[in-house]
């Protein structure tokens, strides 16, 4: 079931000073929704809130849902730390099960999780350990991380950050065929407008407050552009972005 998130007078405040002023948004089920904006516009805040991390006033409703929404999350830096001895497995069966990471996976586990890493594009990585893998196949593993829950909302947070150009065409190539199988509601986080224009259906374009709301084509245009960050955006033609036909 595709869910449909609804965000009505959302406001943060943080000693103070407003983070969020009275957002009201759609992102729509089933589809990749981008949410676009400078630095400091409250992006980051608005997922904490979705993700239940950040005291708001206003409300976030999950459409059709008669229980607590399951939501995977794909953060652009990760706590894991550096040279940890934890395996892939290691990592995406801590989020599953309640034992303990040195008391080993069970069979049903083990056999969910060779399936997800399969979908990701990286079946032999199951027992590798984290410090040897390559940026893009970490992205891939936070990936399965985030698909093992079988979300009703994908939150995907900068997730090309650090990428060569292939890695990040691959990871993107990789997304969308992940959206075409499961229909997940995303919400893709980005600063790539060209990553908008090709891969997402709907846009949100923030600064405080959602300063235009809409479908890619229609949305994603110069005068939008030039509200949400400023005269320097002067210029930028969101239709040699868009390719006719590869929108999702």
């Amino acid at each position: 079931m595709s869910v449909t998130v609804t965000v009505q007078d959302l406001t943060v405040k943080l000693d103070g000073h407003t983070i969020l002023d009275r957002l009201n948004l759609t992102l729509a089920g089933g589809v990749i929704n981008a949410l676009i904006g400078p630095n400091g516009a409250g992006k980051t805040t608005l997922i904490h809130a979705l993700l239940g991390f950040t005291p708001y006033n206003g409300t976030i409703r999950f459409d059709g849902l008669d229980r607590k929404p399951r939501i995977g999350y794909v953060p652009q830096k990760t706590n894991v730390e550096p040279g940890a001895p934890l395996t892939v497995t290691d990592l995406l069966s801590a989020g599953l099960s309640r034992r303990p990471v040195w008391s080993g996976t069970n069979k049903s586990l083990r056999s969910k999780i060779e399936a997800t890493l399969r979908n990701v594009g990286i079946p032999n990585r199951i027992d590798r350990r984290l410090d040897t893998l390559s940026g893009g196949e970490f992205q891939r593993v936070m990936l399965a991380q985030a698909m093992l829950r079988d979300p009703d909302l994908l939150i995907l947070d900068e997730p090309n950050t650090g990428m060569d150009i292939t890695g990040h065409q691959l990871f993107c190539g990789l997304v969308d065929r992940i959206h075409r199988e499961h229909q997940t509601t995303t919400l893709l986080i980005t600063h790539d407008l060209g990553v908008v224009a090709d891969h997402s259906k709907r846009v949100i374009g923030l600064n405080v407050s959602v300063q235009f709301e809409g479908e890619v084509h229609e949305a994603l245009v110069e005068e939008n552009l030039v509200r949400l960050f400023g005269p320097h955006s002067h210029g930028w033609k969101a239709e040699q972005h868009a390719h006719n036909g590869r929108t999702v």
